[in-house]
């Protein structure tokens, strides 16, 4: 039997981009109010960044034509004896940053009621950086370059759970990895670190499920993926719990007042308004759980923020400060090698309202329509050349490396651009590293003789 690669690269892409844009069109249906105008243009933008998203990876994918769909890699061509030795050294890496960020985070930490999960997170968000010793700040800084060494961890424990199979060894470092994750995200009660684990153990897993020989690997690789989402979403309903229980129950009217622009009292138009900001129309028959759900309000306006900012930005001639990039500028900032906006004399401009905007809504909003499709073309591309890397045995870890950072830009793009997150930049250069000493230590280990690449 064969397949064409190309045809491979657009059933995996499509798969995880259709899953993508269900979840979020599903909790943008579910919300009893929708915008008083943008929307249909806003997944307009949404459909055709997708689609430039699937194209692209299957372009990409199809590169080297065709190939045996039964071949697959061998556990002995992908894991060899250096796994554990590898996941030791990962683990220990990450171990000794988490002292590192704990103790930068340790003036944050004494200052939040005991359990209020809520209130150390605007804690972390407000907290005066002068109150630190450079002592902490320096501890703070190596914290979150070690810490986030659990990302390649997951990459790896994912990757052998699914080849080895659910042995007590296996599921062991998965769990490991996955503590070190949210142990890492606790200090600052980060979301995005939370997604970002799942969206890399998930393309992880639907990875080595498509090029690993190994019975049952579709099982395994589901059953991985599935019970990393119910600990991510289990620790996002505490989150949430924690805040209604500190602040109390006026938390969700008001977070949802602030990303979503309404107040006063329904009118007979069914809009909503009375601080000068755009009403809200008012869907009959939707919003069940936002009404007898206090812990799903907060979570589908989470998941609706992006989208709901999208529709403000494409519904406005009006243009703001540059997004797309503004990573870039904040993390000079941080390195020290450039200025913020304040210090240039210049003041931001935010066309839309609280909280990130999606990936696509960022280009359109910096460049049009084209924006758009260029920016599904870059995250394509990385996705599809992920996979077609993954089908040669001596460079699949690269491969796979490339299509799960793709793979969390995409998963978190209706939300907002992963690379301005907190830990993105940390995960992109600690998984670099892990891949540098990934191939000296198989160069090491073979006497720089790496073979295998031959074998499609």
């Amino acid at each position: 039997m064969r397949c064409h690669a190309g045809t491979q690269s657009l059933a995996v892409v499509g798969f995880l981009t259709a899953g993508i844009t269900a979840v979020h069109a599903l909790a943008y249906w579910s919300a009893p109010y929708q915008p008083p105008e943008g929307a249909t243009t806003a997944w307009a933008v949404i459909v055709l960044y997708q689609g430039a998203v699937v194209a692209t990876a299957a372009l990409f994918g199809s590169l080297g034509g065709r190939h045996k769909a039964t071949s697959g890699i061998s556990q002995e061509q992908l894991l060899g004896g250096e796994v554990d030795g590898m996941l030791t050294v990962l683990a220990a890496i990450s171990a000794l940053g988490l002292l590192f960020h704990y103790f930068g985070k340790w003036p944050l930490l004494v200052e939040a009621r005991s359990g209020c999960l809520g209130e150390l997170r605007e804690i972390f968000l407000r907290f005066p950086r002068e109150k630190l010793t450079e002592l902490e700040r320096a501890a703070s800084k190596t914290g979150h370059l070690l810490s986030n060494f659990y990302a390649p961890g997951l990459i790896m424990a994912s990757a052998t759970l699914v080849s080895r199979g659910w042995g007590v060894r296996e599921v062991a470092w998965l769990v490991l990895f996955v503590m070190m994750a949210v142990l890492y995200a606790f200090p600052m009660v980060s979301r995005s670190v939370l997604l970002t684990m799942l969206w890399m153990v998930t393309c992880t897993s639907v990875a080595a499920g498509l090029t690993v020989r190994a019975q049952h690997r579709w099982l395994r690789s589901l059953g991985v993926a599935g019970v990393v989402a119910i600990v991510v979403i289990a620790l996002s309903a505490v989150v949430f719990v924690t805040k209604i229980e500190c602040i109390g129950p006026a938390l969700v009217e008001d977070n949802v007042d602030d990303f979503i622009p309404i107040r006063g009292q329904q009118s007979e138009e069914g809009a909503r308004g009375g601080d000068g900001r755009d009403g809200a129309t008012a869907r009959e028959g939707a919003g069940m759980l936002w009404g007898k759900c206090a812990v799903c309000a907060l979570m589908l306006t989470y998941l609706n923020h992006g989208v709901w900012n999208l529709a403000k930005v494409v519904s406005t001639e009006e243009s703001g400060s540059p997004v797309l990039f503004a990573f870039a500028s904040y993390w000079a900032v941080r390195l020290g090698i450039g200025l913020s906006a304040g210090a240039r004399g210049e003041e931001g401009k935010r066309v839309y309202g609280p909280g990130g905007l999606t990936l696509p809504g960022a280009a359109y909003h910096d460049f049009g329509w084209r924006g758009v499709v260029v920016a599904g073309m870059v995250v394509g591309a990385l996705l599809g050349l992920g996979l077609r890397l993954m089908r040669c045995p001596c460079w699949w870890w690269e491969g796979m490396a490339i299509f799960v950072l793709g793979g969390v830009v995409e998963g978190e793009s209706l939300l907002f651009v992963a690379p301005g997150t907190l830990s993105f930049p940390f995960v992109a250069v600690s998984t670099l590293a892990w891949l540098v000493g990934m191939r000296a230590w198989r160069l090491r280990n073979t006497r720089g003789r790496v073979t295998g690449c031959d074998e499609e």
